[in-house]
């Protein structure tokens, strides 16, 4: 398995962002993640090899570098309840 194409600059672009605004219905997004949060994630896909979990893992842990920056970029971040909250006594 490789990186999506449209990924290959994302990174970079992360790197000089000043605001990152991003919405994620159904999964914590990728620069929050813990290492066992996103192995969990990565290990779902169908033709996931333990190489390639532990190397995605990795990048995306790299990745977040971004936060220790001296200035770090304002992260504006929208995410749904996996379940609806209760209601009615339930």
């Amino acid at each position: 398995m490789s990186v999506p194409k449209w990924f290959s600059e994302w990174p970079k672009v992360e790197e000089r962002a000043h605001t990152i605004r991003t919405w994620q219905p159904l999964l914590v997004p990728g620069l929050l993640q813990t290492a066992r949060y996103a192995r969990a994630v990565l290990a779902a896909a169908p033709q996931a090899t333990e190489r390639w979990i532990e190397e995605a893992v990795e990048t995306r842990m790299r990745r977040q570098v971004v936060f220790d920056r001296e200035q770090p970029p304002l992260y504006w971040g929208a995410h749904r309840r996996m379940r609806p909250p209760p209601a009615g006594g339930r």
